[in-house]
């Protein structure tokens, strides 16, 4: 009896391990602080609620000097 009850409670529910949506690029902001002088990689996303979620990271500046200030929505800089 305590088998089957571990084994009813280890059940995989259904979408429980779907992985989550991949990366729209298009999202993704790059950033400059002239105080600092850090550059930034600002991601936009949704939770399945409905809330608007900006995640921010360091990024090298040599490596987004093309892209700093450019928004992916537009195609120029902002």
């Amino acid at each position: 009896m305590v088998a089957c009850m571990f084994l009813v409670a280890c059940q995989d529910s259904e979408g429980f391990h779907t992985a989550p949506p991949a990366l729209n690029q298009d999202n993704i902001r790059y950033v400059k602080d002239n105080r600092t002088g850090l550059c930034f990689a600002a991601y936009n996303s949704a939770t399945d609620e409905g809330y608007m979620v900006t995640s921010l990271s360091t990024v090298p500046c040599e490596s987004v000097t093309s892209l700093l200030g450019v928004d992916p929505h537009q195609g120029g800089a902002r």
